[in-house]
């Protein structure tokens, strides 16, 4: 039987296989979302620097 602070019956803490595969979950969702942010910025970069060549082209 668990008890927590109050002296109440708590659930038993997760297992370690459990902490583990949230951990993998976390991080691998951290990762891709990381390549999500970078990726949007490059293109709106990139997006961004061609429509000012193109501009300057046009003018030209």
């Amino acid at each position: 039987m668990w008890l927590d602070a109050r002296g109440d019956i708590a659930a038993p803490p997760p297992a370690a296989d459990l902490a583990a595969t949230t951990a993998a979950a976390v991080g691998s969702a951290t990762a891709v979302g990381g390549v999500a942010v970078a990726f949007g910025v490059w293109w709106a970069v990139s997006r961004s620097l061609d429509r000012f060549r193109l501009s300057q082209w046009t003018r030209e």
